[in-house]
């Protein structure tokens, strides 16, 4: 074998080289082995930090003020969460042996002691003493509890003490299932809080696909989107709707009154807004909106 050939295998067989840094790279340690030192390093962080705020939401020396700033610029937290870690930690100090099982576990963070005072906001010392089995329960646990897990919990136990907090649950509940209620109804009117009425109208396939494809032709013939086309001509559609439309039947005398603030006006092709549909009489190029 010549000598070109055989520097040509050598090579070829030659370990790749490493391009960049040669500085040595460590060993890989598999994630099963990690886990244990990670978790006690973040434990004896959580019991300082939880050490931490102990000493200065007590400490009498400071005003309100300097307490929230201190621990935003300690901690790098926002203002509204050092209020809710403040709470936490006074509400818990409160219960017997519970700041002691805090400390013992490691297992409640910033993040945790933040949620729980969000949650706690409020509560006198009766209605922290009706719900302490809970919070010990939360606070005591050496596993980690989840921060969603968390969040439910804490609603359903200040449900049980707290009348406005119940009263907001069973309003939510009761537009969640109205809410779900409306999805199935072909037309829905909801009144809104500022005076104005929210109609939602749903078509079938069919007639949702013909009435799309209308709408966005007759939008791009006004050189404007669909929705401002809409928008545009909602006015217009109320006032057809009380005056002359579907709503003109048994109508009390006082609303005949009711026109239109926006003056009605021929939709015709001439102005680029072609009818989407033609009456059946008069000239076959114009159609009242």
């Amino acid at each position: 074998m010549s000598a070109a050939r055989k520097t040509r295998r050598n090579r070829r067989n030659r370990p790749g080289r490493c391009v960049g840094s040669t500085t040595t790279q460590p060993a890989t340690i598999s994630a099963t082995n990690q886990e244990p030192g990670f978790k006690a390093v973040t434990q004896e962080y959580n019991r300082k930090v939880f050490a931490f705020l102990l000493g200065v939401a007590h400490d009498p020396g400071y005003k309100p003020v300097e307490l929230r700033k201190i621990i935003m610029e300690s901690l790098g937290v926002s203002r509204i969460h050092a209020n809710y870690l403040i709470i936490a930690v006074r509400a818990l100090s409160r219960i017997a042996n519970l700041c002691k099982n805090i400390t013992t576990t490691g297992t409640m963070d910033i993040t945790r002691l933040t949620i729980i005072g969000k949650h706690l906001r409020g509560l006198n010392h009766k209605q922290l003493s009706q719900i302490q089995s809970e919070l010990r329960h939360l606070c005591d646990s050496p596993e980690w509890i989840t921060p969603t897990t968390m969040r439910k919990l804490l609603m359903q136990a200040r449900i049980t003490v707290d009348d406005d907090a119940r009263r907001k649950a069973q309003e939510a509940a009761r537009r969640r299932e109205q809410s779900q209620a409306n999805k199935s109804k072909p037309a829905v009117m909801i009144p809104m809080p500022n005076g104005m009425v929210e109609v939602v109208l749903r078509l079938q396939p069919e007639p949702a696909k013909v009435f799309h494809q209308q709408l966005t032709l007759t939008a791009q013939k006004a050189h404007v989107s669909a929705e401002e086309y809409l928008c545009a001509r909602v006015a217009d559609l109320c006032a057809t709707l009380v005056s002359g439309g579907i709503l003109s039947q048994g109508r009390n005398p006082e609303v005949s009154a009711v026109t239109n603030a926006v003056k009605t006006r021929p939709v015709t092709k001439d102005n680029g807004i072609p009818a989407m549909n033609p009456p059946t009489a008069g000239p076959p190029d114009t159609a009242v909106a």
